[in-house]
């Protein structure tokens, strides 16, 4: 017996926001100072897969083929560059204009200085460090949707297993640390087989809407029990912003697995009806992406200082981390300025 599902909000996909609320929870809780701190089993867990999952989410909405090369550019730079300098060139302003007791401890450089480590756009040079994945996105969005246009089907999905093992292979030939090329470019293989994967699998969310709930129990079951298995002889996860993973074979199965796990796991809480907060944090994941990071660290910070528990403070800094970007973005739709610098175009249309 399967259980109806609540309908998902017009011209949107229940499952795949639900995913998405399910790996941006684990992009903070992989950031929280705690978990970094002692990168044991959850830390490669969460490693394996959470760049994975989003950049394959990202590929289930390509543009569609008919769609102008110069309206794809468009949308995805009003969507992606926009918030990226708006918070790049505000972090670097606020930097020369409080003190550094205000600002985490980071000094003023100087302005040609900051200035290239903004355009060059990645998680060494940034200072707020998440938003290395806004550039590059666009750039990996972008090619893939000229792909996309050209190649369908089997060959899409073909080319992306090409790129996977090719794009892991040049990403560990780079010094692990390093500061990689201008937006990422070194990743552009591995995150565009990752994206044109999702491509192929389009399909797939609406796939597993329709298959009986035991069905899905099963191939969850099977997927964690895989995940379980190559996790536990692996040394490492895959940490792209740092150019760092376990051995080729293994790293990849992971991130797959990680993938079927997520979206199956998706569309079980989609079919249990408790898909709501996933659903919310789904929908503001670009939000909580770029604004989680400060506010996780700040929040860890002062409650270690204060009460001495690292339970506590990481509990307190990963709480932080979601529910200060919340508010953020709930100060963002109510603003017709913030709405401007940080909301796609059409949703500042669209602000009631």
């Amino acid at each position: 017996m399967t259980t109806p599902s609540l309908p998902p909000p017009a011209g949107r996909d229940a499952t795949v926001d639900v995913a998405r609320g399910l790996g941006i929870v684990l992009v903070v809780l992989g950031h929280n100072p705690q978990v970094l701190h002692e990168p044991g089993l959850l830390f490669r867990a969460i490693y394996a897969m959470h760049m994975p999952l989003f950049l394959f989410l990202s590929g289930l909405f390509l543009p569609r083929p008919e769609q102008p090369l110069r309206q794809v550019l468009a949308s995805r730079a009003d969507a992606l560059l926009k918030p990226f300098l708006v918070v790049a060139l505000t972090v670097e302003a606020v930097v020369r204009l409080l003190p550094p007791a205000l600002t985490g401890g980071w000094q003023p450089e100087p302005l040609a200085e900051s200035l290239a480590g903004v355009l060059r756009a990645t998680g060494a040079t940034l200072r707020w460090e998440p938003l290395w994945f806004l550039p590059h996105l666009f750039l990996v969005s972008v090619l893939a949707a000229v792909l996309a246009a050209r190649i369908t089907g089997a060959a899409c999905a073909a080319l992306a297993l090409a790129l996977l093992p090719a794009g892991l292979r040049i990403m560990q030939a780079a010094p692990a640390g390093t500061a990689g090329w201008p937006w990422s470019l070194d990743l552009l293989p591995l995150s565009l087989g990752f994206v044109l994967l999702g491509h192929a699998a389009r399909r797939l969310p609406a796939t597993l809407q329709q298959r009986p709930t035991h069905q899905l129990l099963a191939l969850a079951l099977a997927c964690a029990a895989g995940f379980a298995l190559l996790l536990a002889g692996s040394g490492g996860g895959l940490d792209m912003n740092r150019r760092e993973a376990a051995d080729l074979p293994r790293t990849l199965l992971l991130a797959l697995a990680g993938i079927g796990l997520a979206l199956l796991l998706a569309a079980l809480l989609v079919r249990a009806r408790a898909q709501r907060p996933w659903t919310r944090l789904g929908t503001a994941s670009l939000p909580i992406l770029i604004f989680h990071g400060f506010s996780q660290a700040f929040v860890h910070y002062h409650l270690l200082r204060r009460t001495g528990s690292p339970a506590l403070a990481a509990l307190g800094g990963f709480t932080a981390g979601l529910a200060v970007p919340l508010l953020v973005e709930a100060l963002t739709r109510r603003s017709a300025l913030l709405a401007a610098a940080l909301l796609p175009l059409r949703r500042v249309r669209s602000r009631p």
